[in-house]
């Protein structure tokens, strides 16, 4: 795939949130699975514990907002053990106009190269399996992890940022309180 030439990824500002929540709105109104709460859902973790500002990031073409990506943190609850800290990729979101460009892919790349600097080892997401296989996200299930949404096995997904580290482990995502009102 050929990336769109000029497309800058950067932190998200606090000043950036209107224009991440009009292309969120602008990526979702359409999807055929979406619920049309994503904006709500974006709102709702920028402002909670579980927002990480450095793994919320903008990808910017002649500095107009075209992309953004949000990591937020999770814990993984095993039986009998400490939790394990995890993240939750939500969303991912590009204009309509730009998609199908590399931007989503961009982004991804990066929050998951600031993730791993910054010691996480796993990310969950709920999406398309065939885009995000692509990734390395594979079904929660080969790893003995259950996310907690009503939703098709194979939609459930977790990338080992650090490999082999889930080996061994079983348990429930447990995601910020932001997932239960808005999914």
């Amino acid at each position: 795939m050929k990336y769109l030439e000029g497309i800058r990824i950067r932190k998200a500002l606090t000043s950036d949130l209107p224009g991440i929540l009009s292309v969120v709105k602008n990526a979702f109104e359409h999807m055929l699975y979406s619920d049309q709460t994503e904006t709500e859902l974006v709102k709702c973790l920028v402002n909670s514990d579980s927002y990480i500002s450095s793994l919320s990031l903008v990808a910017e073409l002649d500095t107009k907002i075209v992309g953004h990506i949000l990591l937020s943190k999770i814990q993984i609850e095993i039986v009998k053990s400490e939790p394990i800290a995890s993240l939750a990729l939500a969303p991912l979101s590009v204009e309509p106009m730009y998609q199908k460009k590399g931007i989503g892919t961009q982004l991804i790349h990066n929050a998951h190269s600031i993730a791993l600097d910054e010691g996480y080892h796993s990310v969950t997401v709920v999406g398309n399996d065939q885009y995000y296989s692509k990734f390395g996200y594979r079904p929660s299930t080969d790893f003995n992890i259950r996310l907690p949404f009503d939703i098709p096995e194979k939609y459930c997904m977790i990338l080992e940022l650090i490999p082999h580290s889930l080996d061994n482990i079983s348990g429930v995502a447990s995601y910020s309180s932001c997932f239960q009102a808005f999914s």
